[in-house]
């Protein structure tokens, strides 16, 4: 266990009487200082969080200051972890706090972390549910159905989910179109089969793709012309 595993009440005793000897500027970021005590990294702070909390080369530490460098230093951690998770695809709100959490952090640093990506625009549930349905539609059409289910699988709900479904029904064509249009493109591929095949087939189809079962056995019966 290195000296920053060690649980931070027997850091802070360690540390309290310390004087800071050096702040030096971190190699990869100009931004990030590390905090020393001799040969002992105190902290990694931002050049801001060293500002702010007074602390320069002879400041000694004593209990206030070790708990104020703490919590900045947990809230950095969770922001490094928030913006790796962030890499690759963006990301719900739901998603981050049960990344977060699933890292260890506390409902204070990860409420902290949460509003400062808000702010950065970085974590915004609506743009995110228009960006999801956006690829749930890219290959076929899909049903208000599925796309409720893929907004809830991300933990997006409640208004924001039906505020954005609401705007997509407005700008798309009818479901009915919709069905349609997905069925009548499957169905030069399916004529070697038989009726009852392709009805089948369709019906798995129209539901995997989240359109009313009522609506898919209409168009299906009225298509092909029977059901199983």
């Amino acid at each position: 266990m290195t000296a920053r595993d060690e649980p931070w009440p027997q850091r802070r005793s360690r540390l309290i009487g310390v004087s800071i000897t050096a702040l030096d500027p971190m190699r990869d970021s100009a931004e990030r200082i590390k905090v020393r005590a001799g040969r002992l990294v105190v902290a990694v702070l931002r050049s801001r969080d060293v500002g702010e909390l007074g602390l320069g080369i002879g400041t000694t530490l004593d209990r206030a200051k070790l708990d104020a460098i703490h919590v900045r230093t947990q809230y950095l951690s969770a922001l490094d972890a928030a913006l790796r998770y962030l890499r690759h695809r963006a990301r719900s709100e739901a998603e981050m706090r049960t990344h977060l959490i699933g890292r260890g952090f506390d409902a204070a640093q990860i409420n902290s972390v949460v509003e400062r990506l808000r702010e950065l625009r970085l974590l915004d549930d609506r743009s995110f549910a228009h960006e999801a349905i956006e690829q749930v539609q890219r290959r076929l059409p899909a049903g208000e159905r599925l796309m409720r289910d893929v907004l809830e699988r991300h933990g997006v709900g409640g208004e924001i989910a039906g505020e954005v479904l609401g705007q997509v029904r407005e700008q798309s064509p009818p479901a009915e179109q919709q069905a349609r249009a997905l069925i009548e493109s499957r169905l030069e591929a399916m004529q070697s089969l038989a009726p009852e095949t392709q009805a089948r087939r369709l019906m798995a189809l129209l539901g995997r793709r989240g359109f009313e079962e009522e609506l898919a056995e209409r168009l299906v019966r009225e298509i092909v012309g029977l059901i199983d």
